[in-house]
């Protein structure tokens, strides 16, 4: 009778039966399209917040707010995915959990709870970015009055899911280290896929909240379709974060998590830097306007 393959030092789950396991050089899951979607997205999410910079500071001389926290986003992302990196480099992630002792199993815990720690607040204040640009395109009060509502539901659901990820066990340890049995924790899996569903909705929020203002603007056709476009290109954030709650879903009742968190961690990277480079968006008209003002013209 065939019997699940045993391994020393021991591993967190059972192999399958007849699974040779390696812990040298274990079978690895996402992280070579993980590094080229980590470097590609830092070099253009990089390059469209230097416009942004260049734009608001030497040529428009109106650094604000909305700048500081686009920026500050940023750096929040690249923490965020320097993590997600490091655990793919270390054999952390991708790799099967019958593949790694507990102690690497217990590392790839903390290490995803500190990811998940700090995305909130690049998402939260890549919106927030966002949300204070809204405010200054329309003096209707009413647009004005759903600006702050939006803003007081981002801010408020970013300090509760940190607050919810990082204690979500008694004591706070079980958290991430499995060999502590004593104690009690509430669904994680509901705070991760309730921090997905909060994401999504509001993007779609924000994608939807400008466009009655917009639709009763006096403008030429030509700056009415630059805006479509620019909402359009925008609306691939709620794509990315609809994409990474249908395949984070699955994975975070997978026992073997370590493997299935590796796909949902790409889509991570991708959404971390499409939000700083769709937040750059609406300041570079100017930008172009100056580099090429022969094909961008003055009435773009």
């Amino acid at each position: 009778m065939a019997t699940a393959t045993s391994t020393w030092p021991p591993a967190l789950i059972p192999a399958p039966t007849g699974y040779v396991v390696n812990f040298d050089h274990p079978q690895r899951k996402g992280e070579v399209a993980g590094y080229w979607v980590f470097g590609v997205g830092m070099v253009l999410s990089f390059s469209f917040l230097s416009m942004r910079i260049y734009t608001k500071t030497v040529l428009a001389r109106m650094f604000g707010l909305e700048d500081a926290c686009l920026c500050i986003a940023w750096c929040f992302g690249i923490a965020t995915q320097s993590i997600l990196v490091h655990l793919w480099l270390t054999k952390s992630s991708g790799v099967h959990a019958w593949e790694m002792t507990i102690p690497r199993f217990n590392y790839f815990s903390v290490l995803i709870m500190s990811a998940s720690v700090l995305y909130v607040p690049c998402l939260g204040l890549a919106k927030f970015s966002l949300l204070l640009f809204y405010y200054k395109l329309s003096p209707l009060q009413w647009f004005k009055i759903a600006v702050y509502i939006v803003m007081f539901v981002v801010i408020g659901y970013s300090f509760a899911i940190i607050f919810a990820l990082i204690f979500p066990c008694r004591p706070i340890a079980k958290n991430w280290d499995v060999l502590i049995t004593e104690g009690t924790c509430i669904n994680r899996t509901i705070i991760y896929i309730m921090t997905a569903v909060v994401n999504v909705a509001t993007d779609l929020t924000l994608l939807t909240l400008p466009i009655p203002m917009i639709v009763r603007l006096q403008m030429p056709r030509i700056q009415k379709i630059g805006l479509v476009a620019m909402f359009t290109l925008g609306s691939l954030t709620c794509v990315t974060s609809i994409i990474r709650l249908v395949v984070i879903i699955p994975s975070l009742t997978d026992l073997d998590q370590t493997w299935a968190l590796s796909i949902p961690c790409i889509w991570i990277v991708v959404e971390a830097n499409l939000v700083i480079i769709c937040g750059s968006l609406p300041v570079l008209r100017l930008f172009f306007r100056h580099v090429s003002p022969k094909f961008i013209g003055e009435s773009s």
